[in-house]
């Protein structure tokens, strides 16, 4: 890792530390503890606020332990498609935001330059978004990606529904 590489995600990293360190106070505090074993007992409803949470670079990691606490009563399955819905939801907010924001200039010119520059074809946006979504990262960073591409909102919705969900439901039998 280099200097310049620090420079240039600092906020990105800083907001994952931040998590975990947020995530870290739940787990040690016990007042705050207890917060995460209601949104548990809260059942499905408390997957969908957990799949809210899930898809924040900031409260992931704190969702990751609604997930992995969840109660075994509860269908992964229906753990994993409720936390993935209200994954989607958040993720297709900012994909929203983003793509209106890109169409005032910013960013439609900043990645015309880069497709530019290196060729990159559209679908392989749309599959590293795919990645990012499932995996524990940032969704606000695949949301970015694809919503400054300009891509269609229901393939994104479809597309982070998925990913969330089969990410939840791994999370939800650890």
């Amino acid at each position: 890792m280099t200097w310049s590489f620090l420079r240039v995600h600092k906020l990105s990293i800083v907001t994952f530390v931040a998590g975990v360190g947020l995530a870290v106070l739940f787990l040690v505090v016990p007042s705050l503890h207890k917060v995460i074993i209601e949104i548990d007992q809260l059942g499905y409803f408390g997957m969908l606020v957990g799949g809210v949470m899930y898809g924040s670079a900031l409260t992931a990691s704190t969702a990751t332990l609604i997930f992995v606490g969840a109660d075994y009563g509860l269908n992964p399955i229906l753990v994993g498609l409720i936390g993935g819905l209200g994954a989607a939801i958040y993720d297709t907010t900012i994909f929203l935001i983003i793509r209106h924001e890109s169409d005032k200039g910013f960013f439609a010119r900043w990645l015309e330059r880069l497709r530019a520059k290196f060729h990159v074809p559209t679908w392989v946006d749309m599959l590293i978004g795919g990645f990012i979504m499932a995996s524990p990262l940032p969704d606000e960073l695949a949301a970015g990606l694809m919503g400054a591409t300009n891509g269609k909102t229901m393939p994104f919705l479809m597309m982070s529904f998925a990913a969330n969900a089969i990410g939840i439901m791994l999370l939800s039998r650890l």
